[in-house]
């Protein structure tokens, strides 16, 4: 298994807590200060809400939630490694019942869900179309709750057209956009 190296929980109940994150090529964990800004702006929708981190990488975002109420967590990742190192790491919580980790692609387990979510993390690799494709099997199979939130991540200076959602926040952060959508007043 690769080294690891360790970040920390930001806020709530595990506020300062330590996480073991994985140090593979590809993975990068949301740093203090971006989660705080997003929480800043997403924190009151945590409560009591189910959350889907779909490329959860080292799973600080859905975690967070967790640490902020959340009643619901499910972890997707693709990676093998990555994913043992999630449910080592999830053993640590108390409220670990409620947090379901799963190995998969992200687009096959989209495409086999029929629950819906409160918020929505999207954080896939930047080089990749996985992001625009999720955000149409999310629409095509109704997975957003009618006031949930979506948080997608891209490379700063790439632009995101989303069909049936539309922008509540747009900021970017250094090298790093990201966008908190809702689902669209508008008929498409």
């Amino acid at each position: 298994m690769a080294q690891t190296h360790t970040l920390r929980i930001i806020g709530g109940t595990y506020k300062g807590k330590k996480l073991n994150i994985l140090d593979v090529e590809g993975l990068r964990p949301t740093p203090d200060r971006l989660r705080e800004d997003i929480f800043n702006l997403l924190g009151p929708l945590t409560e009591g809400a189910r959350v889907l981190d779909l490329f959860a990488g080292s799973g600080v975002l859905g975690l967070e939630c967790i640490s902020r109420n959340a009643a619901a967590l499910t972890l997707v990742e693709k990676d093998r490694d990555n994913y043992l190192n999630l449910l080592n790491e999830v053993r640590t919580f108390k409220e670990a019942a409620k947090i379901k980790v799963v190995q998969a692609d992200a687009l096959i387990y989209l495409k086999g869900l029929s629950e819906t979510f409160d918020l929505i993390f999207l954080d896939p690799p930047y080089q990749s179309n996985l992001l625009k494709e999720s955000l149409t099997l999310i629409t095509e199979q109704n997975l957003l709750s009618p006031e949930g939130r979506i948080y997608a991540e891209m490379p700063h200076g790439v632009s995101l057209v989303t069909p049936g959602f539309e922008a509540v926040v747009k900021r970017s952060a250094g090298q790093v956009s990201y966008v908190i959508l809702k689902k669209s007043s508008f008929l498409f």
